[in-house]
């Protein structure tokens, strides 16, 4: 972690407190069903009401909400008694901002309007706002009476809440803000959800080893479609029916949500997944069995969204946790902003489980749909941030993969081309063999069956006997050079011994040898070996011929990461042909060819001139 990063941390945790704080009050505040007071005549918070409309009225303070006081009824009716002082020539309207189900309006004596159907199926107007204009002939000087004939399907969940009269003109910015912060922002949020999932889909399908965001489109699904009952004023199916499936998508919300977290972070809990997904389906069923049975349908009605909300909630810690761990334990920024959105879920949920249950008014209606832009909003960032980190990590493995391959190729063509250089010395290690065996038992048979005529026709010391021993000679000394491939120089020079030893005898001079073991030199083959015997012979011969001595000492030797040969004689150095002398040129092209360094010192250990040839070993090359 870089010095930093918890300061990063640290500020990323306050922003994100500081944004679910702000969304959660923001929600709260705009959810205020009151108008500003100056364009209210009348606000109207207690009355009567009864549950035929014709006798045995009882006081009543607003917002009435049946299913708290456990009002088991299909409706009930309203009266309330208000006096005018002067009724202006104007339009007036009755504002409801919420009404469950419906209502039927009655001033005077006369209709005002209704929210729709009042008969089976009830109209479904919450958490709608309902306006109704009421005409200035209706609204009389004095005493007016206000009749309401309010409807709920499923029985038992009507509410009627505090409502206003007053101008058309005054209350339709009212109503107008509650109409676009219930049905528009919803629909628009709904809109966002759908379309974010197909995206996701979509790059499910592109990338099918990301599970994650195909889990994380299931939970925008799910989420859309716990808020669609909210679309619909004429239900197409039973209530029951729409009950039961706002459950199940709350629940189904959480068990993806979960799901997602886990694959998000790399987190295989199979085991609690599958409880999870078996407890789901098993509720699910359970649910549909009483919400479409007679006998238990009220039970339903009254205890299934409080059982389900509370469950909702208790398997939504789970993710919530994991979440926690990784952004506050591991200090990862993108499950901070993922803890932000599941923070402002968790908190509008445990908001909508107790209004469900009746702990809090039902005036704002569910709020966990309004979590649905952050949440497709944040969540979706991090998906495609995480979807751009993989493509650029895959990129770099791309590139990574690309370079190995091409140095793997140029490996691969050079160790295919030292295979086949391999594959040519050996051709020409076999041919030389051959070529080596031909030359000893062909023309070697020929030489040796002329050396033995000459030397018995003519003598041994004959001028065609020598002639004829020295193409021998020089043949098996081609022969033997021929196989020295990894052979060290003594070894080469060795050969030479006993051809330069009865030289030597001939012209009464003493060979001495001092060889020693040494390093093997780089690329010591046919030729090089060839070069070195030459040098050798061009020096001894050199020594014999204008040295004036009687002495001549091969030497060789390392020194330095380098094979020294060195030939010198106790001769005196009298002529310039011993320096500069064709001979001398011969040895230095020679040494040149060899890589190698030749120095000649007229004054040697043993007092004539010393040849001395300097080759670098395979330890220094």
């Amino acid at each position: 972690m870089s010095p930093g990063q918890p300061n990063n941390i640290l500020i990323s945790v306050i922003g994100v407190a500081g944004v679910v704080a702000t969304l959660v009050i923001s929600l709260f505040a705009l959810h205020q069903v009151k108008p500003p007071s100056d364009s209210v005549l009348l606000e109207i918070a207690s009355g009567e009401y009864s549950g035929d409309g014709s006798a045995d009225w009882n006081n009543v303070a607003l917002p009435h909400d049946w299913h708290r006081e456990r009002l088991v009824r299909s409706q009930l009716w309203y009266r309330f008694e208000f006096n005018l002082s002067a009724v202006e020539s104007e339009l007036h309207a009755l504002y409801l901002p919420v009404i469950s189900q419906n209502a039927a309006v009655f001033l005077n004596g006369v209709e005002v309007g209704n929210g729709g159907s009042v008969e089976e199926p009830v109209a479904r107007n919450w958490p709608r706002p309902l306006m109704l204009p009421i005409a200035e002939d209706i609204l009389l000087t004095g005493k007016n009476e206000l009749i309401l004939q309010v409807l709920s399907d499923p029985a038992g969940r009507g509410l009627l809440p505090v409502f206003y009269l007053g101008k058309w003109v005054s209350l339709l910015p009212s109503y107008n803000f509650r109409k676009m912060l219930k049905q528009t922002a919803l629909g628009a949020a709904v809109v966002i959800l759908i379309t974010v999932a197909m995206f996701l889909f979509f790059i499910t399908w592109r990338r099918k080893e990301s599970s994650e965001y195909a889990w994380g489109a299931a939970t925008f699904l799910s989420l859309s479609g716990h808020s669609l009952p909210v679309f619909f004023q004429h239900t197409p199916v039973k209530p029951y029916l729409w009950e039961w499936w706002q459950h199940l998508c709350m629940g189904s919300t959480i068990f993806f949500m979960l799901i997602f977290v886990n694959r998000y972070f790399s987190l295989r809990k199979t085991r609690l997944e599958i409880c999870c997904a078996v407890i789901l389906t098993g509720a699910a069923l359970l649910s549909l069995f009483l919400a479409a049975s007679g006998k238990y349908q009220a039970a339903y009605y009254n205890h299934a969204g409080g059982i389900w909300g509370l469950c909702s909630l208790m398997m939504g810690t789970i993710p919530l946790t994991v979440t926690m761990t990784n952004a506050v334990g591991r200090k990862d920024i993108s499950a901070l902003y993922m803890l932000c959105v599941g923070t402002v879920m968790f908190i509008l949920g445990v908001h909508d489980m107790l209004f469900v249950n009746g702990f809090l008014t039902r005036e704002n209606g569910y709020l966990i749909h309004y979590a649905s832009p952050l949440v497709a909003l944040l969540l979706t960032a991090i998906l495609i941030s995480r979807l751009i980190q993989t493509s650029d990590t895959l990129e770099d493995l791309n590139r990574s993969l690309e370079d190995r391959i091409e140095q793997n190729s140029r490996e691969l063509a050079a160790t295919y081309e030292r295979v086949q250089e391999m594959e040519r010395q050996q051709l020409l290690t076999a041919e030389r063999e051959r070529f080596g065996r031909d030359m000893h038992d062909g023309l070697g048979g020929h030489l040796s069956t002329a050396l033995a005529l000459a030397e018995s026709r003519l003598g041994a010391n004959a001028p065609l006997t020598n002639t004829i021993r020295d193409a021998t000679d020089e043949m098996r000394l081609m022969l033997d050079t021929a196989s020295a491939m990894d052979e060290d120089i003594g070894m080469v020079i060795g050969s030479l011994r006993a051809r330069l030893q009865s030289q030597a005898d001939i012209v009464g001079f003493e060979l001495l040898w001092q060889i020693e073991d040494t390093s093997p030199i780089n690329k010591l083959g046919p030729g090089a070996a060839m070069s070195l015997i030459r040098i050798v012979q061009e020096s001894v011969n050199n020594a014999i011929k204008h040295s004036g001595g009687d002495v001549i000492r091969v030497s060789v030797y390392d020194h330095e990461n380098a094979v020294h040969l060195e030939i010198a004689d106790n001769g005196r150095c009298v002529t310039l042909e011993r320096e500069h002398g064709n001979g001398v040129r011969n040895i230095g092209k020679r040494a040149e060819e060899l890589g190698a360094s030749v120095s000649f010192d007229p004054e040697s250990e043993l007092g004539g001139l010393a040849v001395c040839v300097e080759i670098p070993s395979l330890t220094c090359s």
